[in-house]
């Protein structure tokens, strides 16, 4: 899974054109989620930040949680 880290708040402040939910409850915390799946072995998991350039609404810094999981 792909989705936008709660630390993706702050770039929206410095570029509102970053995208993603303005609401912080629907941004993801990598700790959060690992709790959430403790039944998955995790291949990745990891928080990075990338560029996005994905149209007029998905343009610039991202802040943004990786997982990839196998279930137990």
């Amino acid at each position: 899974m792909e989705g936008f880290d709660k630390k993706h708040a702050e770039q929206q402040k410095q570029n509102p054109k970053a995208g993603g939910p303005k609401n912080v409850s629907m941004l993801y915390d990598l700790e959060e989620l690992k709790s959430d799946f403790k039944e998955f072995d995790f291949t990745e998991a990891y928080e990075c930040t990338i560029s996005l350039d994905e149209g007029l609404y998905h343009v610039g810094q991202a802040a943004i949680v990786r997982i990839l999981a196998i279930k137990k």
